[in-house]
């Protein structure tokens, strides 16, 4: 049994990678791939830092060409689920930042098998205005990993995330992305929009006080969002809350 989220990458899961990425890519050095992983620093790092470390290596036996390497993370993506391939959403924050439109594809791809939350936090930093927007359309899709991702990518204190300085100090900007989500039929992506909710609450109380009053009692899956949000409101117990 394993004991921590960086013991998820064992050797028989670096070798089952490697080999599922051979097989979408011929030419892939397997070996090569392997022994950057498993070089001096490899076994103290931990969980956050062994996803960097997978993506660096990646970065190193993939094609140059950042269109055709994200070609080979297209294809073997969907066989990739769960928070141990959070290198794959990675690779499109280490080397996309430059090609927006095909990272903004790539990430709207990948989120749905391995979650995007972390990776899109550096478009924010870089030009808020532009991916926020980006992320309201997100906001309205069928899909439920996208929405979710277009609430807790923009979440101003994540955990195991850097924070959003700028979402910290004024949170106003991604409120129309929770406005869209407010009643969403997901559970999934409601928890998504009160733990936003319950960021804000830290720095902004009055403002999650208000954005609670005027939600309260419109839908009952709103609501449900409502009692959420004002949970570090009512621990501290606040009376407004």
């Amino acid at each position: 049994m394993r004991e921590t989220l960086k013991d998820l990458y064992s050797p028989l899961f670096i070798e089952s990678f490697a080999g599922r990425v051979k097989g979408a890519y011929t030419p892939f050095d397997k070996p090569k791939f392997i022994g950057l992983i498993h070089d001096g620093s490899w076994a103290e790092e931990e969980f956050k830092q062994r996803i960097r470390h997978v993506t660096r290596a990646l970065t190193e036996t993939l094609p140059s060409s950042y269109e055709e390497a994200l070609r080979i993370l297209y294809a073997i993506a969907p066989e990739c689920r769960g928070i141990e391939y959070l290198f794959i959403p990675d690779f499109v924050e280490l080397n996309g930042r430059g090609d927006f439109d095909r990272s903004m594809e790539a990430l709207a791809f990948f989120t749905r098998f391995s979650t995007a939350e972390f990776a899109v936090r550096p478009f924010i930093m870089e030009d808020q205005e532009r991916m926020l927007g980006q992320m309201e359309e997100w906001a309205r899709s069928d899909n439920e990993h996208l929405r979710r991702l277009a609430s807790e990518g923009a979440r101003p204190r994540l955990p195991w995330a850097p924070q959003l300085p700028e979402l910290i100090r004024d949170p106003r900007p991604a409120l129309p992305i929770l406005e869209k989500l407010k009643a969403d039929p997901s559970l999934y992506v409601r928890k998504s929009v009160a733990n936003h909710l319950n960021d804000i609450s830290k720095d902004h109380p009055e403002l999650v006080l208000e954005l609670a009053r005027q939600w309260i009692g419109t839908h009952p899956l709103t609501d449900w969002i409502v009692k959420h949000a004002c949970r570090t409101l009512l621990r501290k117990g606040d009376a407004r809350a």
